[in-house]
């Protein structure tokens, strides 16, 4: 921070949030019910205690919420350390396959074979004589002879078994189940961590604006999006609303087993 204070600023940051705090006659536990976050954090920011709000990025909306509740020039917020860095990025990796050198030769190689044994097949049709069986022949083959008469009796045409009503009907294959996955895109910059059941980090990053973002959910316990009034978010392939879970322009929440977000304190 430059040495050169605004002379607004003479007194510590944490110390003007608590004076204010008291002057308007609240508590820790007022703010954080007003703010929806834990009195620890309030406590933290008024003791400047700022690497217990966590990355620059969450400290920033905390920070930013209860200045607007107490009322105080935003300004204070560029006076407080690191307020403003980034957040460390998840490279996000994935691994080239290589196609085999080769297989386009074996693949060209295999349909000449399949087209010569069809054309050998083709000729070897065309050179035997077609032997002609009439239906009549074909039921009086099948049906029994009568044990007083030596002639054959010629049975009806739509007697004769059709030969398609043998085959089994195809059953049709069990559809592939999708996983359930978010998909965001904001036309403002987003940042966004998703924590495991476990809370273990499974992403944190920012998302560029108007940029597509997705992310399976199978193993996500919350989900934490920053600029949440302008995201347009989905889940397992349907448009969900965010309102109910929003507060400071961050959205808190699981996802229900209906697919629906649910909020969740800090």
């Amino acid at each position: 921070m430059d040495p050169i204070q605004n002379p607004l600023f003479k007194e510590p940051v944490g110390s003007l949030f608590r004076a204010r705090r008291e002057q308007m006659g609240l508590s820790p536990e007022d703010v954080a019910k007003r703010l929806k976050f834990s009195a620890h954090l309030v406590e933290a920011i008024e003791s400047e205690q700022w690497e217990k709000l966590g990355a620059p990025i969450y400290a920033k909306s905390y920070i930013t919420g209860y200045i607007r509740l107490l009322g105080l020039d935003e300004a204070i917020r560029d006076e407080i350390p690191n307020i403003n860095a980034a957040p460390a990025l998840k490279t996000i990796t994935a691994a080239r396959v290589e196609p085999a050198a080769s297989s386009s030769k074996w693949l060209l190689a295999g349909l000449s074979i399949l087209l010569l044994a069809a054309l050998v097949a083709y000729l070897s049709l065309r050179q035997q004589p077609a032997e002609s069986v009439s239906l009549d022949a074909l039921v009086t083959a099948a049906a029994p002879a009568p044990a007083d008469s030596a002639t054959t009796v010629p049975v009806a045409a739509p007697a004769v078994a059709i030969p398609g009503q043998s085959r089994t009907s195809a059953t049709p294959l069990p559809a592939v189940s999708m996983a359930v996955e978010l998909q965001l895109r904001n036309s403002r910059e987003s940042w966004v961590e998703i924590r495991g059941v476990d809370n273990s980090v499974l992403y944190s990053g920012l998302i560029p604006a108007g940029q597509e973002f997705r992310h399976a959910l199978d193993k996500a316990g919350r989900i934490t999006l920053g600029n949440a009034s302008s995201a347009e978010v989905s889940i397992a392939g349907e448009r969900r609303d965010l309102t109910d879970v929003v507060n400071n322009d961050v959205a808190r929440f699981s996802v229900g087993a209906d697919g629906r977000p649910v909020g969740i304190t800090p």
